[in-house]
């Protein structure tokens, strides 16, 4: 009797591309048949984190074995380098390989640049300035050459938390001759705890700074007080501004600012994180965040007449399936008609040509968004509850803000998180 005819390749493409979030069946996919493999491998080794020397061992070792393998590689982490990266060899060889690379993120470092070995910042350089390269994260590399700015870096988004700067290192003798017209940045999120020579950043001629269209800054420690110095900067592209902010934020971290400065400004967006405690906690930490956010627009009033505004409430809801203690909490907060004033003696002072809404969200965290669209079919009740809680926030919201409401703009966002 014949063996029945093969399936067509594409076919079976198409059933490992259904499976693309299933890892332990895409392992045993790979291992099955070498028709298998090469799609499986396209997704087992899309996303890649080495947080220590025994797994950039092991991932040199399959390398080795499979020269094609890091081609897959989309998503790069790099993290704690200060407790392996001195004594590493294997990290240039990944870095040279992986050739697809649209994200490099490298967490908790905790070591200045001159530490890493010479092969090792050469090949980050490479990487830097991969033509492939969209998203870049650097979190804790000390003393970073500024000349670095200088290199034809183009990516859709930069990270740079917690990173301190220097004018010169051996691999950058000079920060002055330098050419900064080449590196392009869309999105720049900051946050610094220190600020020594990150004004002389924002201060570089043809800075990339200068070119930023979104801002994502940090309500926190130093970082607030670097704000109107990047968008000045910034003041002819700038078309976002997100600010990240903690009941920990004081009103002393931040400015008065004249908005109307910003001529391409459209949306101002508050993250406000409230990431403990039960309801009578949940209580006090909304307040608290919220009295910020109307501080700010009593601190800068111009900023109220902005086009779009929204707030985002992240609060882990994994585990709470009785949603509206926390809803009707929230919703009794007065400092809601506060903002309502403020809002509305805005918009009433500005042309009424101009569509203007105001976006009220309840976010998920990012782990809980990947659960609510990812998650295994037993979280069925909890993503009902979610979906649930949307309905009741849409309907909280207009007697939370009568005046937006009244006026027609105000709206409920997309509980699901998303990058600005």
């Amino acid at each position: 009797m014949s063996s029945p005819p093969p399936l067509p390749q594409e076919l079976l493409d198409k059933i490992i591309d259904n499976l693309h979030h299933d890892f332990g069946s895409l392992k045993q996919c790979s291992l099955a048949s070498s028709l298998l493999k090469l799609r499986s491998h396209k997704y087992l080794f899309s996303a890649i984190s080495l947080s220590d020397m025994y797994r950039i061992q092991r991932l040199r070792g399959l390398v080795d074995a499979n020269s094609t393998l890091l081609e897959n590689v989309r998503e790069l982490e790099l993290a704690n380098f200060w407790a392996w990266v001195e004594g590493d060899t294997h990290l240039p060889v990944v870095l040279r390989m992986a050739t697809s690379l649209h994200s490099l993120s490298i967490r908790s470092a905790r070591c200045s640049w001159s530490s890493i070995h010479r092969d090792t910042r050469d090949a980050l350089i490479r990487a830097f300035r991969s033509p492939s390269l969209v998203n870049l994260s650097i979190h804790r590399i000390y003393s970073i050459p500024i000349p670095i700015f200088a290199l034809n870096i183009n990516v859709m988004y930069l990270a740079l938390k917690e990173a301190t700067f220097d004018a010169f290192t051996d691999d950058f003798p000079t920060a002055t001759s330098a050419d900064y017209s080449r590196m392009t940045v869309d999105t720049l999120e900051i946050y610094v705890s220190t600020s020594p020579l990150f004004h002389t950043v924002i201060d570089l001629p043809n800075s990339f700074i200068a070119r930023i269209r979104h801002l994502i800054i940090y309500k926190r420690a130093m970082t607030g007080s670097l704000a109107p110095s990047i968008m000045t900067a910034a003041r002819h592209s700038l078309e976002s501004l997100r600010i990240q902010q903690s009941p920990r934020s004081s009103l002393e971290d931040w400015f008065p600012y004249d908005f109307t400065l910003l001529p391409e400004l459209r949306h101002i967006a508050f993250d406000l994180e409230l990431r403990f405690g039960a309801t009578d906690d949940f209580s006090v930490l909304a307040d608290t965040a919220l009295v910020l956010v109307v501080d700010f627009f009593t601190l800068s009033p111009t900023a109220a007449r902005i086009q779009n505004l929204s707030i985002r409430i992240i609060h882990p809801w994994v585990g709470i399936l009785d949603f509206r203690p926390f809803l009707n909490t929230l919703a009794m907060d007065g400092q809601w008609e506060r903002l309502d004033r403020i809002l509305d003696a805005a918009k009433s002072s500005v042309s009424s040509s101009q569509k203007h809404t105001i976006t009220l969200d309840l976010g998920l965290t990012r782990l809980d968004s990947r659960r609510y669209l990812y998650g295994p079919s037993d979280d069925f009740l909890w993503r009902q509850s979610v979906d649930q809680m949307k309905t009741f926030w849409r309907d909280k919201i207009h007697d939370m803000m009568p005046m937006a409401s009244h006026r027609g703009v105000l709206v409920a966002g997309d509980i699901v998180y998303t990058e600005i």
